[in-house]
């Protein structure tokens, strides 16, 4: 967060990343007041955690890359997508022939050698009308499975948990009683860092190195550090009046999980119980019983965002236009 802007002359190759819209929320769905006109930004969400990621990545094997996306770039995303062969122009219109308009642009430029795709050929017959793109022929992203919510309320999620037996308890046993519960430092991520398990482990878990050993895990840890300052923060004075009931709200928290990618359940938490020693004198009143209602991740069996790459060369002339522009992609 505090690297200051960097220039992207040297940059020679330009990697261009497309994200579709899914349909558009229905008036009389669950949830839609919390995500109607938001897929640019979605997509632009999406998009952005993978162009920054990859960046990372790529600088940390030694090359020079740079993100841009639809808040923050030095270069025209819409050109980058044409010369990549994402997107073409129709009727003064930047067009991809799978899915039209309706689509997001991010980019990472780098001096990263890769293979170019070549730019699209002017075609008078758009591809999504074709017939095999309509049946699924040759391909297994097609108009059929393009869009998970094409036939779906986007509370529902992508796939059918509404078939699933529920039952009240889980129904795998669990030993309660002799289940120890220890303090979250005495696990083995702050054991090792307390020299608990040896000298060579100690060294290995500073800074966390254990997680900066592959390229990919250094380059996440990154903005998963950045985005523990926006994990909580300060609520407004003012509560918002309840919409129809408990149960509306809930779908409207599962409608935009589900809408970002995620898939999401509720749960109520129960006899949370305080475990780390020096807080056992908290008053009773602090200990007992709380009932909030909370998300978690259940089965990530749902692609976040349909993502379509291309590679392109940045010539001389572009980069020369742009190495000193004031954004702040990373």
């Amino acid at each position: 967060m505090t690297t200051p802007p960097s220039s992207i002359e040297d940059h020679n190759h330009v990697f261009v990343m497309l994200y579709n819209f899914n349909r558009d929320p229905r008036a009389d769905e669950p949830g839609f007041e919390w995500i109607d006109q938001a897929q640019p930004q979605r997509a632009c969400l999406l998009g952005s955690e993978t162009a920054i990621i990859l960046a990372g990545y790529l600088r940390t094997l030694g090359y020079q890359a740079k993100a841009h996306t639809g808040t923050t770039t030095d270069i025209d995303l819409n050109k980058a997508a044409v010369a990549a062969g994402l997107a073409r122009i129709e009727d003064g219109k930047l067009v991809n022939p799978f899915v039209g308009e309706r689509f997001g642009l991010v980019a990472i430029t780098t001096t990263f050698e890769m293979a170019c795709d070549q730019p699209l050929a002017p075609s008078g017959v758009a591809l999504k009308d074709q017939l095999a793109w309509q049946i699924g022929y040759g391909s297994q992203k097609n108009a059929l499975t393009l869009d998970p919510y094409a036939k779906r309320d986007y509370a529902s999620g992508a796939h059918p948990f509404e078939t699933l037996k529920r039952v009240d308890k889980p129904t795998t046993y669990i030993d309660e009683e002799r289940i120890p519960r220890v303090p979250k430092r005495a696990d083995m991520f702050a054991r090792s860092q307390f020299g608990d398990m040896g000298k060579a482990n100690q060294e290995a878990a500073t800074g966390g190195y254990f997680a900066q050993k592959a390229p990919i895990s250094r380059a996440i840890r990154r903005p998963l550090g950045a985005f523990v300052l926006l994990q909580n923060g300060p609520s407004s004075s003012h509560v918002s009046a309840r919409e129809d009931s408990v149960r509306a709200d809930t779908q409207a928290v599962k409608a935009v999980s589900y809408f970002l990618g995620a898939e999401a359940d509720v749960q109520r938490l129960r006899d949370l119980e305080v475990r780390q020693p020096e807080m056992h004198n908290l008053p009773p009143d602090a200990k007992g019983r709380i009932h909030v209602w909370t998300l978690y991740e259940d089965l990530p069996l749902e692609r976040r965002g349909s993502a379509t790459p291309a590679a392109l060369a940045l010539d001389r002339d572009q980069r020369a236009r742009h190495g000193g522009g004031s954004g702040q992609g990373r």
